[in-house]
């Protein structure tokens, strides 16, 4: 007998869509019927999975991009109610709030308790405040398993949560896709760094400790002997005065491309210097 399971993800788009594809494309069998809620930006659907690509709200903006998603998780709920799957799987909430007691309940009400489980990339939402961190911890208790990434995160979540049902599975790797030209931009830091580079990527956030990513890098030392840092992704100009940036440093705050970033990580890799995602 096979086993269906509703795999969720509303923010399936971009790296995101890469995670699920390489999850999904791993542990698909034909025991397995595995139905993908996702986003109609998801580029890559030859997966043998029931792709439903229900969330459109990423199209709008300010109050349109609510309705949409709420909308959106009105329509999940009528599916989950009709299709009654034997496990259901969450990858990302963007209302958790309101997303979790809805979803607590329809199970509990409508489909007979079925095994709920969440997979916890970040013990707490990017960013967020103490009393949201408070209320988190009993989120997880909706969760008959919650899966994360490494012990650390396992030890520190039980710790917080008392859950007893906290699965660690490790992230694999994934491979980018050289799509498209590299960027002039790019290139040139590339060509600058002959002595090395560390390279920063990803959106800036305090979280990330981009508001003394800048300090960090004066205090290594790194650029006496030659080495650069390259900081690519959006909302850096926001953290870091141009103004301040030492001749060392490479600045580019915006979205880069899928090539220009597998670029990066080719020949930082090649020049055998620290890559960290920020």
């Amino acid at each position: 007998m096979n086993c269906s399971i509703g795999f969720i993800n509303p923010q399936s788009y971009n790296i995101l869509e890469k995670y699920d594809y390489n999850l999904l494309g791993s542990c698909i069998t034909e025991k397995l019927d595995v139905t993908y809620y996702c986003s109609i930006k998801v580029e890559k659907d030859d997966l043998d999975v029931n792709y439903l690509k229900i969330f459109k709200y990423q199209k709008y903006k300010s109050i349109f991009k609510l309705i949409s998603y709420l909308y959106s998780m009105i329509t999940l709920y009528l599916y989950l109610i009709k299709v009654k799957h034997d496990i259901i799987h969450i990858q990302w909430f963007r209302l958790p709030f309101l997303e979790i007691p809805c979803l607590y309940l329809i199970n509990k009400l409508v489909l007979g308790s079925k095994p709920l489980v969440y997979t916890a990339h970040n013990i707490y939402p990017h960013d967020s405040g103490s009393l949201f961190r408070w209320a988190h911890k009993f989120v997880y208790h909706v969760f008959d398993t919650v899966i994360v990434h490494d012990e650390t995160t396992k030890r520190k979540l039980e710790e917080l949560t008392r859950h007893n049902k906290i699965e660690v599975i490790h992230c694999g790797t994934f491979n980018l896709e050289p799509i498209n030209e590299v960027e002039v931009d790019v290139r040139s830091a590339i060509d600058r760094s002959s002595c090395g580079y560390v390279l920063v990527f990803g959106n800036a956030g305090y979280y990330k400790g981009s508001d003394i990513l800048l300090e960090i890098w004066r205090q290594s030392g790194l650029d006496k002997l030659g080495v650069r840092l390259i900081i690519a992704g959006n909302g850096y100009d926001q953290f870091i005065n141009k103004s301040e940036i030492p001749e060392s440093v490479t600045l580019i705050s915006r979205f880069i491309s899928e090539s220009s970033l597998a670029s990066l990580m080719t020949a930082v890799s090649s020049k055998k210097v620290e890559m960290s995602r920020w």
